[in-house]
């Protein structure tokens, strides 16, 4: 296949045009290396967010602790909630053998009048 001159041309365009594009770009690429000013800056921005961590993390130990003793509290007054409810239970039905055992009584009282 035999390329046309204008072909030649085109391509050649396209080649210089990416050279040079190149060449601007890798001294805009080089400088854009961070200035000393904006380490220092970075470094103050990390070190500041470090201690706003340390606090936070701090927080939730505080918290993590806190929820542990109030399931802690949680599931001792849920027991004795479940003492306290067969207690009562009991007493109901205690209550309730009382009261049938009273009408017996009333009842055989009566009868034997």
């Amino acid at each position: 296949m035999t390329r046309t001159p204008r072909r030649s041309a085109v391509r050649l365009s396209l080649v210089a045009l990416i050279t040079l594009s190149v060449s601007l770009l890798l001294p805009t690429i080089s400088s854009a290396a961070p200035s000393q000013h904006d380490v220092e800056q970075a470094k103050a921005r990390l070190d500041a967010l470090n201690v706003e961590l340390d606090g936070l993390v701090e927080q939730y130990n505080q918290a993590q602790l806190k929820l542990q003793e109030v399931q802690t509290r949680l599931h001792s007054v849920q027991e004795d909630a479940a003492r306290a409810q067969s207690k009562a239970e009991r007493a109901a039905a205690k209550a309730e053998a009382d009261k049938r055992r009273a009408l017996l009584d009333g009842v055989k009282k009566e009868g034997s009048k």
